[in-house]
């Protein structure tokens, strides 16, 4: 069954069962990534400066004014901000696949079948792939990165894992937090 054919291929229990991970898997990966953001913008004061003007700039007024999709994603500095935030501080510390085929990875023949243990910090902290400075907090080396560059490779940040199984919640996460920063009667 496929969307074009007018169908759901959803049922009404796999809509209800992705809701729940959302709620249960989304609440406290997103609480630890809120976490560690307040950390970092009390340890770089500067880069608090820069969020603080940008999102001011943007919304001028503590109003009752519902931002847009638009407007939120606009916001620059919050973006790679919020993007090094999970680069260097993940809370999801890894995630498990199995090889749908023989496959060799660094040297290691890997059968089919075989669960394979995927360390999310080991992509996102690599020198070879972020430079010397990998763990480092510096969400300014978003707007360095050229293309081809490792870094700029879309599987070199696993925050959210990629391919057909990625992260569900990425979307709603990443916006959720991004509106906590934005509504300046609570953190920022």
């Amino acid at each position: 069954e496929t969307v074009q054919s007018g169908r759901n291929p959803w049922t009404d229990q796999d809509i209800l069962y992705n809701l729940l991970s959302f709620v249960a898997a989304g609440h406290e990966t997103t609480a630890g990534t809120l976490t560690w953001a307040i950390y970092c913008l009390c340890v770089y004061p500067g880069v608090q400066d820069k969020l603080r003007t940008e999102i001011v700039e943007a919304f001028p007024t503590a109003s009752d004014e519902t931002p847009t999709w638009e407007k939120v994603e606009s916001l620059h500095y919050l973006n790679i901000f919020l993007k090094e935030v999970l680069r260097l501080y993940n809370s999801a510390i890894t995630a498990f696949r199995e090889a749908a085929s023989d496959l060799v990875i660094e040297g290691v023949h890997i059968p089919q079948g075989t669960t394979i243990s995927i360390n999310i910090a080991a992509a996102n902290l690599h020198p070879l792939i972020w430079g010397p400075d990998a763990r480092e907090f510096r969400p300014e080396r978003w707007d360095s990165m050229e293309k081809g560059d490792a870094a700029s490779d879309p599987f070199a940040f696993e925050s959210f894992i990629n391919g057909p199984r990625i992260c569900i919640g990425k979307t709603f996460a990443t916006l959720e937090m991004k509106v906590v920063f934005i509504d300046r009667k609570s953190v920022v």
